[in-house]
């Protein structure tokens, strides 16, 4: 019982969060990311784990995948047609489905790692339990929970090198900072942020320590360095020789050539860090946690004897490095949650958090405290809002997609096609994509002699006004040129409109 009393918010937020996820309907969220890591994890199962190209039910049709609903996650490399994402978590997810679980409920269970990373921390006593709760419902932790996401179990790997980490500078046993840098190397699978936050920790290291900092450099601190980093050689030599980069398909999908201006680099940094207005706001890292900057706040302004402090002083330069790392090498902002590229960034600054509140706070820094929390807190609640009707929305377009009983669906809009989730990894789904050469595509399908009927999915006036400034949307005239094409051996049934303004057209062969 005691060990239930020393552990309550491990086992609140482990039952009750996915409830949260019901309410939500994260079943329905298998959307842009998400397919994408899912078609990866389906690849990997269907092959048994010994290829990574993605399944695409419409690969005859289309070897080439120019219809394909992720050309923008995924590209031939060496021959095969494979996503952008981590195939680490891949091979966790495929592990999880070779057991028997089924996707609709796959976001619950990787949630589990979170909770995991929390009982981790309150065991090694670095944080409060009610600590646990700021942690997940304010800040950027929260929004990457909410469908398939490398998040969790990311987050539990570099939560635990940060802890033995922190172990290493207070007992020197070589050890744990072997155990530190094999698990941030281990992270850099998962995304290469990685690799910025060990380059942080060490320059946070030399700026505290100075001169001795090399001076501690010992055979045996340098071997313990050597083999810790053992996992990273290996991830930078198969990403080499697999993809032909040391960093790996998430580096050479994000990372476009080209120089990127001192303007654009600053307006990034502003949304990742805060927020940046470009139609809608950007939820940069602190303004989803503007509780975290008050320390930071607190050790400039108040009581600088307590950023000088020795871990105190780490844990800042530690996250000022790890800041303006990330925001000035992000490839782009983020898009809506900005603030996701600094979730290392958490690590430190909860930990200057949790020492803070030790203080003897004035009642005016309390306050701040309490009112930056709520408005945190807030944050979140609007986010669940979105989601829940997102998912409602997206739940009205899957179910009206999946009803059609042909073999074969096409689309003229890229993110209707999307909005059929699973239903990619069941049948051939086409999308009819502009910028692509769909004319020589889309002759393979229709000229098949054993496709009998097909969907071809529309919008009605109103809806398609609403994308005609998007990219990538079909003109009148190219409209026009498909239904030639399409009645040059096709004769339109029927059709059935959706309560959104989707119109399902079925074509059969004359």
């Amino acid at each position: 019982m005691d060990f239930f009393k020393r552990n309550w918010a491990f086992f609140v937020i482990l039952f009750s969060f996915p409830f949260l996820q019901i309410y939500i309907d994260t079943k329905n969220s298998f959307l842009s990311d998400s397919l994408g890591k899912t078609l990866q994890a389906e690849s990997l199962l269907n092959s048994n784990f010994t290829d990574e190209e993605l399944v695409y039910p419409a690969s005859e049709f289309d070897p080439e995948r120019q219809l394909s609903v992720v050309d923008e996650f995924a590209r031939f490399v060496k021959g095969r047609y494979i996503g952008q994402y981590p195939i680490a978590f891949s091979i966790i997810l495929a592990g999880f489905r070779f057991l028997g679980v089924p996707w609709e409920i796959m976001p619950a269970v990787s949630f589990i790692f979170l909770p995991i990373t929390f009982g981790l921390l309150g065991y090694y006593g670095f944080l409060r339990q009610r600590t646990f709760f700021v942690l997940l419902l304010g800040t950027v932790l929260f929004s990457s929970l909410i469908d398939v996401n490398e998040t969790p179990v990311f987050f539990l790997i570099n939560t635990l090198g940060f802890i033995f980490w922190i172990r290493y500078r207070k007992s020197l046993h070589l050890t744990n900072i072997m155990l530190s840098l094999a698990l941030f190397s281990f992270g850099a699978y998962f995304r290469l942020e990685s690799i910025l936050f060990i380059v942080a920790l060490v320059l946070g290291e030399i700026f505290e320590k100075k001169k001795d900092f090399f001076t501690g450099l010992t055979p045996g601190f340098v071997l313990s360095f050597f083999i810790g980093f053992i996992p990273l050689y290996f991830f930078f030599v198969w990403n080499f020789y697999d993809y032909g980069h040391a960093l790996g398909p998430r580096y050479f999908f994000n990372f476009y050539p080209g120089p990127v201006s001192l303007s654009e680099k600053l307006t990034r940094a502003s949304s990742i860090v805060f927020t940046y207005y470009n139609g809608a706001p950007k939820l940069g890292f602190f303004l989803c946690s503007p509780f975290l900057f008050l320390p930071v706040l607190y050790s400039v302004v108040v009581n600088r004897s307590f950023a000088k402090e020795k871990d105190h002083l780490f844990y800042l330069v530690v996250s000022f490095v790890f800041l303006l790392l990330v925001s000035f090498t992000a490839p782009n902002d983020g898009v809506t949650i900005s603030g996701r590229y600094l979730l290392l960034l958490i690590l430190p600054l909860i930990f200057l958090y949790e020492n803070w509140m030790d203080l003897p706070l004035s009642r005016s820094w309390r306050i701040a405290n309490v009112a930056m929390i709520v408005f945190a807190f807030l944050i979140v609640l609007v986010q669940i809002a979105i989601f829940r009707m997102a998912a409602k929305h997206m739940k009205e377009v899957k179910d009206f997609i999946s009803s059609r009983q042909t073999p074969v669906l096409l689309f003229t809009n890229k993110v209707h096609c999307a909005e059929g989730q699973l239903e990619h990894l069941k049948r051939p789904i086409f999308c009819l994509n502009t910028v692509r050469d769909w004319e020589k595509a889309i002759h393979p399908i229709l000229e098949d002699p054993n496709l009998k009927e097909f969907t071809l999915f529309s919008e009605n006036e109103k809806l398609r006004k609403m994308f005609l400034n998007q990219d990538k949307q079909w003109s009148d005239e190219g409209l026009s040129k498909l239904k030639a094409i399409i009645e040059k051996d096709y004769v339109f049934s029927e059709k059935e409109e959706s309560p959104l303004g989707i119109i399902a057209n079925l074509y059969k062969r004359k």
